[in-house]
């Protein structure tokens, strides 16, 4: 009677171990596979996941299976381990998973010329027990995380250009000024000319009374082109010293009896 007991005893006692490590080895696999299907090695994952299932009996492996022939381009495998799947798996809590999966396999085999890749899909993990207690992700210190520079406002428009172009303009409207000038002098001395002409004629005639016109006509134009001239000077001497400057200025010629007044204001 003893022996008889101490029989199923020993053979209890050998296969207890030997399920211990057929559950850690086909945790193994399935690690190993969830590996190779993460990096997208879908031939490796099918391997390691047909493995595991031929020690665990999971039939949620087969669902597995089927998702990596699916996004490895094997649609008929895919199809046959989601009916094999179904077939060894009474009661499906997946099954909006495996439709939307069985719908786009079928998709493709209706359209073979279309390539749009399919978006991968996460495989379902099998309940498979092991001694390893779970692993938690660790929170995010948010304190760490530092907030974003702000936008630097745009710098301020360069007046570089602009003053260049003014003291340009100065310079130009200064030399204009001075050729006025030399046309002034000219014309006065050409007006004192035909005066000193008129009255050294001794006969008042209508050659007389032409210098005198002639002179005093020289005489008004010397005035014009001088005033001119002063004007164009000083005006050009102002945009000039001021091109440089960000302020606000304007110049202006006022017209009087005896010629003409120059008025330049600036204010910063």
């Amino acid at each position: 009677m003893r022996s008889w007991i101490l029989g199923p005893c020993i053979v209890l006692a050998a296969v207890a171990p030997a399920a211990a490590d057929d559950t850690v080895k086909a945790k193994q696999l399935y690690d190993e596979g969830l590996r190779h299907f993460n990096v997208a090695e879908y031939p490796q994952a099918i391997e390691s996941w047909k493995q595991a299932y031929l020690i665990s009996k999971k039939p949620l492996l087969l669902f597995n299976i089927g998702q990596a022939y699916r996004l490895s381009g094997d649609c008929a495998q895919a199809m046959t381990f989601y009916d094999n799947y179904q077939n060894a798996e009474p009661s499906i809590k997946n099954q909006d998973e495996l439709d939307h999966a069985i719908a786009a396999c079928k998709a493709v085999e209706a359209k073979p010329v279309e390539t749009k890749p399919v978006e991968p899909e996460k495989p379902v993990t099998p309940a498979i027990t092991t001694q390893a207690p779970p692993t938690e992700t660790p929170p995010v210190n948010t304190s760490q995380i530092e907030p974003a520079a702000p936008a630097l406002p745009p710098p301020p428009p360069t007046t570089e250009t602009s003053t260049t172009h003014r003291r340009t303009i100065g310079l130009v409207v200064g030399i204009g000024g001075i050729v006025l000038e030399g046309g002034a002098i000219l014309f006065a001395l050409e007006g004192h000319s035909n005066a000193s002409d008129a009255q050294n004629v001794q006969t008042w005639d209508q050659h007389a009374m032409d210098l005198q016109s002639a002179g005093q006509l020289d005489n008004k134009l010397a005035w014009g082109c001088g005033l001119v001239g002063a004007a164009a000077i000083a005006t050009g001497v102002v945009l000039y010293v001021t091109g440089g400057a960000s302020a606000e200025h304007g110049v202006a010629i006022v017209p009087t009896r005896g010629g003409a007044q120059l008025g330049w204001a600036h204010s910063f």
